[in-house]
């Protein structure tokens, strides 16, 4: 009987044990749970004033709890309580995790502002690193912690016996107190710590290969501090990439683009594609896996600048976003041998009339009339002021076409404005006989307080997709 009591007494003790222990980690687990995580956002626009930018700070502050703001980030935190998923429906560049920073400013060490400052100190600054209490903390499990974060963000942590391939980059800002130090050096000195303690290999654009990316770096120095950055949500598919081959800007390109309500299942054709600015563009916005774009070109050389265009705007499956082919914008019975079978036309005829004398634009309405849906159809051109009007009549010309806007004249480029012709196809022909030419605002654009550039930026930020997880998007910066 003694022992009985004795063995019940042992077992009590080492379930109350136990249940203490479950109680500690518990409360150990909310403790982590609600600390603050501090995140950095990348702007949508690279105009730290621009009005795009302080409505996206509106956005941040009342999802967020804002802590700085700089020229090219806003600093912000979370708790680990709240769904960190939704920071992807932020329109923003990027957002970033802090993985690691100073513990404190680096031009002080211990109180000996003598010190001679290089690369491998600011690099020593980062893996010196403090709770909340300043107790020392190991900087791989601060990094770990982080990687956590990044994990329940919807990326993917590497497991313990995977390889983990890694990119670094590194920015410093004008207002770095130690502007004679290196970046390349900096970014060096870091990839040796993760390589020779992380085990990790380091991925550039000439060592690439394809080879997948675990983790994106970025090693950003202002003032006097020093931090790095964990690339967490991306904007797909580059959205904000400048195009190799430049032809249009791509605000220029979106107005277009919305101007022809874009729908999915649309057949968009753009008979004189050029770089294709603008069929890349709707593709940025309307990437509908129903959606069909087509650019059509006279010229090998401008496909081949739209094939290098498109090839670097395409998500990381290197699916096609744009079909593009050799033809003529007068004759596109090879691609379109049948009337109706396109719902959008978008294009920008080449400025000048020396073309005009050469291509008429009527024979280019009749026959872009003849391939377009009735009633459905929309035509958006984008004309130079100086052959407006002769673009204006042969609208009123071409049987079945009705001018249903003219946007008024904007400017493109020194002592060079543009406009907007918006054409639908009716099932009557239209017997007006001269253009009564009445420049306005698209239907989008009127009743709102914002005006021009500013509206469109707007719009174009909303539009853009949400951001992606940086393991759905890798590229090598």
């Amino acid at each position: 009987m003694l022992n009985l009591t004795r063995l019940l007494m042992m077992m009590l003790s080492s379930l109350l044990t136990s249940f203490s222990l479950l109680i500690l980690l518990q409360h150990c687990s909310y403790y982590c749970l609600c600390r603050a995580i501090l995140w950095t956002a990348v702007p949508p626009s690279t105009n730290p004033r621009s009005k795009v930018n302080r409505d996206f700070l509106v956005d941040l502050s009342s999802a967020t709890v804002v802590r700085e703001v700089q020229d090219g980030r806003i600093w912000f935190e979370t708790t680990a309580e709240e769904e960190v998923g939704s920071l992807r429906n932020l329109k923003a560049r990027s957002i970033r995790l802090v993985a690691l920073q100073s513990r404190h400013d680096i031009a002080v060490d211990d109180g000996n502002t003598d010190k001679i400052l290089d690369e491998n100190f600011i690099i020593s600054s980062l893996r010196t690193q403090r709770d909340d209490d300043n107790n020392n903390v190991d900087w791989k499990k601060q990094l770990d912690s982080a990687l956590d974060v990044w994990n329940r963000s919807g990326n993917r942590k590497a497991k313990p016996e995977e390889d983990v391939c890694f990119t670094i980059t590194c920015q410093k800002w004008n207002s770095f107190m130690f502007p004679q130090l290196s970046s390349t050096q900096l970014c060096q000195e870091m990839s040796n710590v993760f390589i020779r303690e992380c085990g990790w290999t380091r991925i550039t654009k000439k060592t690439a290969n394809n080879k997948p990316i675990t983790y994106q770096f970025h090693l950003l120095l202002f003032d006097s501090s020093a931090i790095l950055e964990l690339v967490t949500f991306v904007a797909p598919p580059k959205t904000y990439l400048n195009l190799p081959k430049p032809g249009f800007r791509r605000l220029e390109s979106f107005v277009v683009t919305k101007a022809a309500n874009i729908i999915p299942g649309d057949v968009v054709l753009d008979p004189m594609c050029g770089k294709a600015t603008f069929l890349i563009e709707a593709w940025t916005h309307w990437p509908h896996a129903s959606t069909t774009y087509h650019g059509i070109d006279t010229s090998e050389r401008q496909l081949q600048d739209a094939i290098e265009n498109c090839q670097a705007a395409a998500p990381t499956d290197n699916s096609p976003i744009v079909h593009l082919t050799l033809g003529d914008a007068c004759d596109l019975s090879l691609h379109y041998p049948n009337p109706d079978m396109v719902d959008k036309i978008i294009t920008c005829p080449p400025f000048g009339r020396q073309f005009s004398e050469t291509v008429p634009p009527r024979d280019l309405l009749k026959e872009w009339s003849r391939v377009l849906k009735t009633e459905t159809g929309r035509i958006v051109l984008l004309v130079s002021e100086d052959i407006l009007e002769e673009w204006a009549k042969a609208v009123f010309a071409t049987a079945m076409l009705h001018l249903e806007c003219v946007r008024a004249p904007f400017p493109l480029g020194p002592n060079l404005y543009v406009s907007l012709l918006v054409i639908s196809k009716e099932l009557k022909s239209n017997k007006q006989k001269e253009p009564q030419l009445s420049p306005s605002l698209l239907d989008w654009e009127i009743g709102t307080k914002q005006k021009g550039r500013t509206l469109w930026a707007k719009l174009r930020s909303q539009s853009l997709p949400s951001l992606v997880p940086f393991s759905e998007n890798q590229q090598v910066p």
